[in-house]
């Protein structure tokens, strides 16, 4: 009689951990395990020297602008280049506003899954501009040196060389700021992945409970 008294007694108890644990799963399914508020904020943080970068590269195009139509005035250059160096700045100017800047600041306002599947179309629409750029540059710097040197009567390969050196400084200056820019985005992404894989065990373990 004792015995099946105790047999009772613990199925009670087993039922009201039960109902405990309801209790408990239903808060944790409702309430995020980690305050990501906190987390997304530091995470903008770390994105914020990109769009400083992009503000210092703009602050120098009206004195790169200024310096071609110099050149142009005295005949250096051809009114083509610097028309098409011009419309190509001013287009550049927005695209990257709109990608290093825009999408940065109102990234970091949503939560964090929302927040990796963003980063990974700014990603790949930064990689899209990087390769643009480079053949844009690659060709200001053919059309710079071959209106440079049209001036002279014979041309060498040693005229072309400030041409060569500064097209490659150029380039991998362009290709250091983009492989800098993505290095900061997958660290970000990481922490996304680690955090959120983090927070399903946890939920996967509670729900085992």
């Amino acid at each position: 009689m004792e015995t099946k008294h105790n047999e009772t007694a613990t199925a009670h108890e087993w039922d009201e951990m039960r109902a405990q644990w309801a209790v408990l799963n239903r808060k944790l399914s409702h309430e995020p395990l980690v305050d990501d508020r906190h987390i997304r904020e530091s995470m903008g943080k770390r994105t914020d020297w990109i769009g400083d970068k992009v503000r210092l590269d703009r602050a120098f195009a009206p004195l790169i602008s200024a310096m071609l139509i110099g050149f142009y005035y005295v005949n250096i250059i051809s009114l083509g280049l610097l028309i098409f160096t011009l419309v190509v700045a001013i287009l550049s100017s927005i695209i990257d506003h709109r990608i290093y800047i825009a999408k940065y600041r109102t990234l970091f306002d949503k939560d964090l899954i929302t927040v990796s599947h963003e980063l990974l179309r700014i990603k790949k629409m930064q990689q899209a501009e990087f390769f643009w750029n480079l053949i844009i540059l690659l060709i200001f710097i053919a059309w710079f040196g071959y209106d440079t040197s049209s001036h002279q009567a014979t041309r060498s390969f040693n005229d072309w060389m400030p041409w060569i050196f500064g097209g490659a400084v150029s380039i991998f200056y362009a290709w250091r700021r983009h492989k800098k820019v993505q290095c900061t985005n997958d660290d970000i992404l990481r922490q996304i992945k680690e955090l959120t894989e983090g927070e399903t065990s946890q939920h996967a373990s509670t729900n085992n409970l």
